[in-house]
């Protein structure tokens, strides 16, 4: 017996995240599936397997009942392996429990829409790239419109934009445009249930394809999903001929490169499937069989751990919910208190304003009083120099009788000179006390503007201390309002998410113009072929499920 040595397994959970073991090589897969779980903290891990390449460049499931040294051979400690999906829930909503497993679904659905090993129209990519975008960045900001933070990402697959006559940029924007009207406060697990939502009704989702036979040896491929299996044309994987439900099948089993379908009911005929690759016949037992037991599984009641998983997934999303209305209730307030800072803002600006002017009023109306004072001043100089004289010509007049007559007149002129003078100084004098009182005034305009401009800056500054302050009772008033608006906006994205299709619908007649010609290849005028009939995967099983048991064996045998 083999002595155990230390191996170096290398596993890769998310892109970006490997960890690295130290462990036995005759530790046995399963054990090893366990001890990446437990680390990760993955406890829905029956949906999950360990994916590897074969040096041969085959890719398989690593054996949970092997060794590890068994199972890799000399390649242990050089081989990645990888987490992935193995097998999926019926409805992504009820069946994905804890959020790091929707996260896993996340990830591994996306990283397959991308790389077209699930084939996706390129409405529903560019829908699903908005929700995907939202899961990454949170709510929308109007900040990140004109800015190229998408375009060196991977947000639809090749075959998408190599149809459309749009560029890069945009294509974003039309991501862009979706991303923006999500509503505000979707949350990143929610953003990630709405794409596996839309993800779970495209055609490919979910199934495993494998390469068979018929007795005829018609080519055919075999598609294990959660639901049953399916059988389709070789051309064709997106509609099957024939479909078979977990339900209706009692046994699987598999001789050399013969896999036995043994269906239930006495009078049903068995049926099998051929292979060329031994390994594959097994790899699709333990795939059939693993979907089989978790489709009876779902209808049994759950399990102790299973109602302690949803209770606790519950508690957290009831949670979440609450930490969702207070940060919308908080984002609510913040927006009012920055409304009013603007308000505020504007006031203070509209009030500096008219204390400017009424500075410069004050200024302009002191200059004339000065000017005017200064007149007065030098009027009743001249008057004065006037006055003075008179009394020198009066004086003169005594002196010299033969100057008398002359000096009267001028003494009568100059006295009509001195009562204008005089009249005119009046006149100055009066403006000057107007002057004096609009000064008064502008000096009194001046002084309420300020203290506006000191109460406002008070207020500002109340403002400001509110944001990291409790909200005072001038809110607490509006509280019901706030609650009332929550609810409606919940209403609303409610109803929106009704419209999905509406929205599809307008985005495909949006870019259906835009199409280059002959770009499309056989899964596009298939699908196409299933709109114009109004098809979907559902009502395509629906009418092969109708038919019975015998018949459809038939059928495949047929083929």
């Amino acid at each position: 017996m083999p002595k155990s040595t230390q191996a170096h397994i290398h596993v890769v959970t998310k892109p970006g995240e490997e960890l690295e073991f130290y462990v036995k090589d005759s530790l046995k897969g399963n054990e090893l599936f366990d001890l990446v779980c437990r680390v990760i903290g993955l406890r829905e891990s029956y949906y999950f397997g360990l994916y590897y390449e074969k040096p041969n460049k085959t890719q398989c499931w690593l054996r949970m009942d092997k060794k590890l040294r068994n199972e890799l051979g000399g390649e242990i400690n050089t081989v990645k392996l990888y987490l992935r999906v193995e097998f999926y829930p019926e409805d992504v909503e009820q069946g994905l429990i804890l959020n790091i497993t929707q996260q896993l679904f996340f990830i591994h659905v996306k990283n397959e829409i991308l790389n077209e090993n699930i084939y996706c129209p390129a409405g529903e990519a560019v829908l699903m790239a908005a929700f995907a975008v939202q899961a990454k960045y949170g709510d929308f900001d109007e900040e990140l419109r004109h800015k190229d933070f998408l375009l060196d990402e991977q947000l639809l697959p090749k075959r998408v934009k190599n149809m459309y006559q749009l560029t890069d940029e945009q294509w974003v924007e039309r991501i862009k445009s979706l991303y923006a009207d999500h509503p505000t406060g979707l949350s990143r697990a929610e953003a990630e249930m709405e794409y596996l939502k839309i993800a779970q009704d495209l055609e490919m989702y979910g199934t495993g394809y494998y390469l068979i036979q018929n007795d005829k040896q018609t080519e055919l491929w075999l598609g294990i999903q959660a639901t049953g299996i399916n059988i389709y044309s070789y051309e064709n994987k997106l509609v099957p001929k024939v479909s078979f439900i977990w339900s209706e099948i009692k046994n699987i089993s598999f001789k050399n490169t013969q896999i036995l379908i043994e269906p239930m009911g006495k009078d049903v005929q068995s049926f099998c499937f051929i292979s060329n690759d031994v390994s594959m016949n097994r790899e699709i037992l333990l795939l059939c069989s693993g979907n089989h037991e978790l489709y009876l599984k779902r209808r049994k009641p759950d399990s102790l751990e299973l109602q302690v998983m949803k209770l606790q997934a519950n508690e957290l999303k009831g949670e979440r919910q609450r930490e969702k209305k207070r940060y919308m209730k908080e984002k609510q307030r913040s927006t009012e208190l920055e409304k009013r800072f603007k308000e505020f803002q504007t006031t203070l600006e509209k009030y500096q304003t008219h204390l400017k002017k009424a500075e410069e009023t004050s200024d302009l109306l002191a200059e004339k009083a000065l000017i005017s004072e200064e007149e007065a001043r030098l009027l009743l100089k001249k008057a004065s120099d006037l006055e003075t004289e008179v009394k020198r010509l009066r004086a003169a007049l005594n002196q010299k009788d033969e100057e008398r007559f002359f000096l009267e007149t001028h003494i009568q002129s100059a006295g009509l000179t001195i009562q204008q003078i005089l009249q005119e100084s009046e006149i100055r004098s009066r403006e000057a006390r107007l002057l004096k009182q609009e000064l008064d005034q502008s000096r009194n305009l001046e002084w309420l503007a300020s203290e506006r401009l000191l109460q406002l800056s008070a207020n500002q500054r109340l403002a400001s201390q509110m944001n990291t302050q409790p909200i005072s009772n001038f809110y607490d008033d509006e509280a019901n309002d706030k609650i009332k608006y929550l609810q409606r906006e919940r209403v609303e994205y409610l109803e929106k998410s009704h419209h999905l299709q509406q929205q599809l619908t307008e985005l495909k007649t949006q870019i259906e113009g835009l199409k280059i010609t002959g770009s499309q290849d056989m899964l596009d005028r298939i699908h196409l072929e299933n709109v114009v009939k109004g098809e979907t995967k559902y009502s395509t099983l629906q009418k092969l499920h109708a038919a019975s048991t015998n018949s459809r064996v038939q059928v495949y045998q047929g083929l």
